[in-house]
């Protein structure tokens, strides 16, 4: 079918240069895309379904679908024919684990990939056993079991690098960033997100660049340089609206709200904390692991140095706040 085919298609541009326009284009095929979906799963074509849930799962976290996603993979897996160990079961089920952690539910993205990474370990698929390792690792980061993060890290990183697979070393390595950095050990982190930032500038991957622009902002905060942190978070924000990312929009605008608050601005750091929060809400994803810590400590700050009703206003003020507000008020320099 011609929605499946395009959709496969466009997948492994999802992680190019192009990824913006190519999920434009899924988009804007939505509700074809939907209605193949639902005429795979009527007729009992668990393959497709799979295949076509297995492809889509990124188009539904970066544009706002996510709880939509969560339950079209569910039913897609639960489909009676869908149950023998094929690639395309496991790589939805890596997708459903996926969004399932967006969601911050450790227990539903850890069952399915362990079973993702079963089925690649019987079908000897090197690829899919190292992408089930990166969920597992993400597990990891939810659960604060951050020795699973390493291990599982520098199982993905092994293969990856056997199989000379650039982007997966490339996310094997910010995996590895990401648990140094909850374990405190920001020397290392900032040297592995560079690496990780390498990697992806060369694959002109502005998913991952904005990504660890924002993640190595944390860093530059924590060796106290409050305006280099600033900058990149900005410079993450605006590569998350060339990209109509509106999952990846909060999190720089909640970065901004901690340095706010590090820079001792209370009544910025409330308001850009409150829209954050807000913005992720509608989302429908969690704050990631690594910038929860963050997000409370500036809340907490701001509450302990504004009088209570101050604050109450104020974090009203930053709920109420459009999208385009709070992005606006956000690239501003300061309040």
């Amino acid at each position: 079918m011609a929605c499946l085919e395009r959709a496969e298609r466009a997948e492994p541009e999802l992680w190019g240069p192009n990824a913006g326009e190519w999920l434009d284009c899924l988009e804007q095929d939505h509700e074809p895309l939907r209605n193949a979906l639902a005429w795979f799963r009527t007729h009992g074509d668990a393959d497709r379904a799979l295949r076509l849930a297995g492809a889509l799962w990124l188009l539904w976290q970066e544009r706002g679908h996510l709880e939509e996603g969560r339950t079209l993979l569910a039913t897609v897996l639960s489909m009676p024919d869908a149950t023998p160990s094929t690639r395309a079961r496991a790589k939805a089920l890596y997708g459903a684990g996926t969004l399932a952690f967006r969601r911050g539910d450790a227990k539903a993205a850890r069952g399915c990939q362990e079973e993702s990474l079963a089925i690649s370990e019987e079908l000897e698929d090197a690829n899919g056993i190292a992408r089930a390792c990166i969920g597992l690792a993400r597990v990891g980061l939810l659960v604060g079991d951050y020795g699973s993060v390493r291990s599982r890290g520098e199982q993905a990183l092994t293969i990856w690098k056997a199989l000379g697979d650039e982007q997966g070393i490339g996310r094997a390595v910010h995996h590895l960033a990401e648990g140094a950095r909850l374990e405190g050990d920001y020397e290392q982190a900032g040297a592995l997100y560079n690496e990780s930032l390498a990697i992806h500038r060369r694959l002109k991957d502005d998913y991952v660049i904005a990504g660890e622009y924002q993640n190595l902002a944390y860093v530059e905060k924590h060796k106290g340089d409050l305006t280099h942190a600033a900058e990149l978070f900005r410079a993450s924000l605006k590569i998350s609206l060339e990209r109509k990312d509106l999952r990846t929009i909060p999190y720089p605008i909640v970065g901004l709200g901690a340095v706010a608050a590090a820079q001792g601005d209370y009544a910025r750091a409330a308001r850009l904390l409150s829209a954050g929060d807000r913005l992720f809400a509608e989302s429908g994803a969690v704050i990631d692991p690594g910038d929860r810590p963050e997000f409370d400590r500036g809340v907490m700050l701001a509450k302990e140095e504004l009088e209570p009703t101050e604050f109450a206003e104020i974090w009203k003020e930053g709920k109420a706040m459009s999208r385009d507000q709070a992005i606006e008020y956000a690239m501003k320099d300061r309040s």
